[in-house]
């Protein structure tokens, strides 16, 4: 129960964040998923220290070519008005990462990090669904040797 509010939570935090028209890829109808079909692959990337129009993606400048991003955004899912309630990134990010307001657990600024291993993220919710998964750059856990 606990991991289907959590689950939940974020969904509702996710289709807060959805773009504006100009922005925002079409909407796509969903096939329904038959037992034997796989779950979607989901791919999260936080980025920090650029602008706006960075982005190819954005339609902003054409001097700064993104064509990866741009052909994830493509095929994805964007979020582009999703905002974070802290000034400094490990705060941010640990925010973003969990669906709750970083303050709730302690984690207001850099010094008072990392983040504490008993608060569940969208990582560990998804690998309970059975997904395989991972993590690279700047996370803010404890290190956990197993």
């Amino acid at each position: 129960m606990k991991n289907f509010i959590l689950i939940t939570s974020i969904s509702f935090l996710l289709l807060g964040c959805g773009g504006d028209k100009n922005n925002s890829a079409p909407l796509q109808e969903v096939p329904e998923q038959s037992e034997k079909s796989k779950p979607p692959n989901v791919i999260v990337i936080f980025t920090d220290d650029h602008g706006y129009a960075d982005l190819g993606s954005q339609n902003q400048v054409t001097d700064i070519l993104t064509p990866n991003i741009d052909t994830l955004a493509a095929n994805g899912v964007r979020f582009t008005n999703g905002y974070v309630t802290a000034p400094q990134c490990a705060p941010s990010r640990a925010g973003l990462l969990t669906g709750v307001y970083q303050q709730r657990f302690g984690f207001d600024e850099n010094k008072h990090g990392p983040l504490p291993l008993q608060v569940q993220t969208i990582a560990t919710a998804y690998k309970e669904l059975g997904y395989t998964t991972g993590m690279v750059g700047k996370g803010h856990r404890k290190r956990v040797l197993v």
